[in-house]
């Protein structure tokens, strides 16, 4: 990686300014004795933006221990199981303080306390964030309390810098903390202490400044980010902290040595009657493209106690269209902008209102598994039609096509530009797709739509039963996915079985036998490629049961498990005839409708009509497939099986 590929000049001016400063905080960090390093971004759900929409129910006052309760057993009940365990509570939830000037709960609204919901949460199976700003009240330094644990006491007063100045971006509501006095560091700990005690499990530090729209001559919170860090490390509980908002990006290395994460953009809520809007959403992408390089599992300074860290994009508020204030397309944008770039996947919607589709896309094990792999997305291409990839360190590639215009537009990844070339494998991620291409892939998009796909070299293996036609040359492309190298299986039996090469030409190690009651075809064009591997076929008579089994499945296949296409159309004339495939235990019935023999494009059936079948998600170095008639309009119940694709993951 140079550092030319992300701005030149300006990274290079960056980290030539940063080089005293990063050598300083090697002496902290060499000392620094880290909790867990989080090496993936949370996910979860957050109450803020429920609390700041304008929405009839919602806003400050929506903010209850029985409202929190609520939405944490509905997490548990709903995104739960795909790994949000994060019921992180907001601002709102804190009234006064207690004898030691440490903050406690709003005695209205939370009358059980803070330990109580903890208990909720914990109860449910997750983990429990809380809110706080760097600072000291002003109500505390009036009153000016002892702090817990000095002995002779030492009174808030003392730590607090004078003349008075404000300690965060709120202004005179927190006053700032001079940290070179005795008993500063100790009112920290307190606080985190109390958190800790209440089974608090993630910390958003807020208002943080260089950042939250002002600069360091307004205030600097640094040496607070760090007291609240070293307080985590005492308090003897494991406890996540994000520091917010719009955090200043000229301090990346502070910000990486001394927190989990960083919000670093505005909020995303619009504040009015929906949850956000699209110029929320979409402010995003150029904010981004600077942080980028920073974050993750190979971002600059991975080596930190608690590594690169993660760029926090806020809350992923897409689970319900209507109070979310964005279009479908909008949606999704969002999620597969936020999953590519890794950011912490939390939503702040009303779990209990969610609809369908935005639980689909919370739901997307495939994006999710992107996002969780921290392998962080850098900008290829600006403007309008953005290109964003993410190097997945194995070969492969996930990469994003965002149109950002006002109008339809295509947006190409030419191969080279992410460090591939020839042929490839594209997934779609959410369609759940594969297709193939060389040399680039394009995807026409609807404003604010996009693409988001997982592209590699194909790990292929297709076998044409020829049945009564003829063998396949091979150069000869053909399948969904339309590759090469297929191999000619020849006969109605072979139990010794013939070895396979893959899609490349090239040994595979894997073999395939098969057993049918005789060979037919299709009497169709004999045209090389889709044709000629459609026409001839294994056919089954009556209730007999054909079977291919493919054995000795290299890693290739077997790491991330694979899918087999089935290809299957009979000749069977003025008759209908439905028939049966099953693979590891999943059964597809397929309806060949009369008189529709293969006419140069694939439909898949599922329980339906088509003339091809998808088995997903098997693992094993062995599969047996089996196929059976199931019935048929005239007296001759049949089940091709004209070939198969066995395509790695």
């Amino acid at each position: 990686m140079k550092f030319s590929d992300f701005g030149g000049g300006k990274w290079q001016h960056k980290l030539s300014r940063w080089f005293g400063q990063t050598a300083a905080l090697a002496l902290v960090t060499a000392c620094f004795t880290a909790s867990p390093t989080h090496a993936q971004p949370y996910m979860g759900w957050s109450s803020w933006s429920l609390e700041s929409t304008t929405a009839s129910g919602y806003g400050s006052s929506w903010l209850t221990e029985g409202q929190m309760e609520v939405q944490s057993d509905e997490l548990a009940a709903t995104l739960q199981p795909y790994g949000y365990n994060y019921f992180n509570i907001d601002s709102g939830w804190s009234s006064g303080f207690d004898s030691y000037g440490r903050p406690t709960a709003n005695s209205s609204t939370f009358p059980d306390g803070i330990p109580w919901i903890a208990n909720i949460v914990h109860g449910n199976g997750q983990k429990l964030g809380i809110y706080w700003i760097p600072g000291v009240g002003t109500d505390v330094y009036d009153a000016n309390p002892p702090i817990y644990g000095t002995n002779p006491p030492i009174y808030v007063d003392s730590i607090v810098a004078q003349p008075l100045a404000t300690g965060d971006a709120f202004g005179s509501w927190h006053l700032k903390i001079d940290f070179t006095k005795p008993g500063a560091q100790q009112y920290v700990n307190s606080v985190v202490d109390q958190f800790a005690s209440w089974g608090v499990d993630f910390l958003k530090l807020d208002g943080v400044v260089p950042g939250s729209d002002q600069t360091i001559s307004y205030c600097d919170d640094r040496p607070d980010v760090e007291a609240y860090q070293t307080a985590i490390q005492q308090c003897g509980r494991p406890i996540w902290m994000t520091i917010s908002w719009n955090i200043n990006d000229d301090y990346i290395p502070f910000w990486q040595t001394y927190s989990n994460a960083r919000r670093i953009d505005d909020d995303v809520e619009s504040y009015t009657s929906t949850l956000t809007s699209w110029s929320g959403i979409s402010k995003r992408f150029a904010d981004e493209a600077n942080w980028a390089p920073w974050a993750g599992n190979t971002g600059y300074n991975s080596n930190y106690p608690l590594g690169s860290g993660w760029n926090d994009l806020d809350s992923l508020d897409v689970g319900n269209g209507s109070m979310d204030g964005l279009t479908n397309n909008q949606r999704q944008t969002a999620a597969s902008f936020w999953a590519l770039e890794c950011s912490p996947f939390y939503t702040g919607d009303d779990l209990y209102h969610m609809d369908s589709y935005g639980i689909s896309l919370l739901t997307n094990t495939a994006v999710i598994a992107q996002d969780q792999a921290g392998n962080v997305g850098q900008q290829i291409q600006g403007g309008n039609s953005q290109i964003w990839a993410a190097n997945n360190g194995n070969g492969t590639e996930t990469v994003g096509l965002f149109n950002l215009a006002g109008s339809t537009a295509t947006v190409t990844v030419n191969f080279s530009s992410i460090g591939l070339s020839g042929t490839q494998k594209v997934h779609d991620l959410w369609a759940n797709t594969d297709s193939i291409h060389t040399t680039s892939y394009a995807a026409s998009l609807a404003t604010d739509s996009s693409n988001l796909v997982k592209i590699e070299p194909p790990h292929v293996l297709s076998i044409d039963f020829v049945g009564a036609g003829t063998s396949m040359a091979s150069s000869s492309t053909a399948g969904v996915l339309a590759l090469p190298n297929w191999n000619n299986a020849t006969g109605s039996v072979n139990t010794g079985g013939i070895p396979l090469v893959d899609s490349t030409g090239a040994t595979s190690g894997a073999w395939a036998s098969w057993n049918a009651t005789s060979t037919y075809e299709l009497f169709n064009s004999n045209t090389a490629g889709n044709y000629q591997m459609m026409n001839g076929y294994l056919d089954t008579y009556s209730g007999d049961t054909s079977t291919v089994q493919v054995w000795d499945l290299p890693s290739t296949f077997t790491t991330n498990g694979y899918d087999v296409y089935v290809y299957c159309d009979g000749d069977n004339g003025s008759a209908t005839r439905v028939y049966s495939y099953t693979i590891d235990g999943t059964t597809v019935d397929v309806t060949d409708n009369a008189n529709t023999n293969y006419s140069g494009t694939f439909t898949q059936a599922n329980n339906s009509a088509g003339n091809y079948v998808r088995f997903q998600n098997i693992t094993g170095n062995t599969f047996t497939l089996s196929a059976t008639p199931v019935s048929s309009t005239d007296a001759y119940p049949r089940c091709p099986i004209n070939g198969i694709q066995v395509v790695a993951h």
